[in-house]
């Protein structure tokens, strides 16, 4: 996203944290000087703020430089660093050095960029940020400025608009087997569709895919390989559920909540099968009951982007709440610990028609049990410990 141009500063210079010890010294030596009668010191206090007035002077001069900010992409993983491009020109006749400082939920980032000779049409920085976690983050303009050789006084300005920009949770690969294991389809990822299934999209190329289904046009066309994605038609849907109750993760375990449902999704949707997801939002009258269908991998993950636990939540309401009003035939609950007595309640949320995986984040232990006629509980540590099996090859 392209940020608008600064042809000229617009603010007044300011001193930097040595300018204004320099001058809180000078004004201290000019009030001791004149109340003492010591000229010297009032000499050596006029001196500096001569000098702060001589590099705030040196600012004053017009600056005939455009700059132009873009990021690489406005969704990125976590764990990955923000890709951004940088076009600068100097239309003026002497070389300047700039600065750029980036805003970022963690902190301020800045960068120096040196000796920029005069009359340069275009240079092209690129540098990356660290990426935040994850989430839907705006990351306000940027400032770009310049300050004197003693960096005593600094001056810029903020440009541009603020970004959106989504924070995917990270997807773990589960393997050919795991895929199997959480959908119930045995083409697993690496096969085409099979007859009866409709082209819905074409998507970006994931290790494991048929090369059969590579979509050439669009690949050269965009650059980047891509392959057809299909959808089953006539099949009823995959549903993924994320426990929203704050109460049942410890630390960091949400998060790792996020990962699982992510990388479920991801995996139902790399088949070709249908996905409902479920976050379990709350309105004023009660907890909300519609499920989500993205059609593409992206769009699952900027839903879970925005993913967050719900304060006040009645045990298990949200889960029952999605199961009993979904029509797909597996459904995955992704939960953080679970008590003895919460597992009656557990048996009874599979049917004929609807087979239930519960996976539980946060246990010390990593096991699967059949708990129901229909529904299956696998405890598992974090999302790694989730993902590790799954893509050696083993099935839950």
């Amino acid at each position: 996203m392209w940020l608008s141009r600064v042809d000229r500063d617009r603010t007044l210079p300011r001193p930097t944290g040595i300018g204004a010890a320099i001058g809180a010294a000078s004004m201290t030596f000019v009030l001791i000087g004149v109340s003492t009668d010591y000229p010297e010191l009032v000499s050596i206090g006029l001196s500096g703020a001569v000098l702060l007035l001589t590099a705030a002077g040196r600012l004053c001069l017009p600056l005939k430089v455009s700059v132009d900010r873009r990021l690489r992409s406005t969704r990125v993983a976590e764990g990955t660093t923000v890709g951004c491009r940088l076009s600068i020109s100097n239309t003026g006749r002497r070389a300047v050095s700039l600065e750029l400082v980036e805003f970022l939920p963690e902190g301020p980032v800045m960068f120096a960029i040196d000796n920029l000779p005069p009359g340069t049409r275009q240079r092209v920085h690129g540098y990356d940020l660290p990426c935040p976690r994850r989430g839907i983050h705006v990351i306000p303009r940027c400032w770009i400025g310049r300050g004197d050789p003693m960096r005593l006084v600094r001056r810029g300005t903020r440009t541009g608009s603020d970004t959106i920009l989504i924070v995917h949770p990270r997807v773990h690969p589960l393997g050919l087997a795991g895929t199997r294991a959480i959908t119930g389809d045995q083409r697993g990822s690496a096969e085409p569709v099979p007859s009866g299934t409709a082209f819905h999209s074409v998507r970006e190329y994931v290790p494991g895919d048929d090369t059969r289904l590579i979509h050439w046009a669009s690949t050269a066309r965009t650059g980047v390989l891509t392959v057809r994605h299909s959808a089953v038609q006539d099949v009823p849907g995959h549903l993924v559920v994320l426990d929203p109750s704050p109460d049942r993760y410890p630390a960091e375990a949400f998060e790792d909540a996020v990962r699982v449902a992510a990388s479920v999704s991801a995996a139902v949707l790399r088949v070709g099968l249908h996905l409902e997801l479920f976050l379990g939002r709350r309105h004023e009258g009660g907890w909300s009951t519609g499920v989500v269908r993205p059609t593409s991998e992206v769009a699952a993950l900027d839903v879970l982007a925005a993913a967050a636990p719900a304060a006040d939540t009645t045990p298990l309401r949200p889960v029952a709440a999605a199961l009993a009003v979904t029509g797909a035939s597996r459904a995955v609950v992704v939960t953080g610990r679970l008590s003895a007595d919460e597992l009656p309640a557990i048996r009874h949320w599979g049917s004929p028609g609807l087979d239930v995986l519960v996976i539980s984040i946060g246990d010390t232990s990593s096991r699967t049990v059949r708990v129901g006629h229909h529904v299956s509980l696998r405890t598992v540590r974090t999302s790694a410990g989730f993902a590790m099996p799954n893509a050696a090859g083993t099935a839950t």
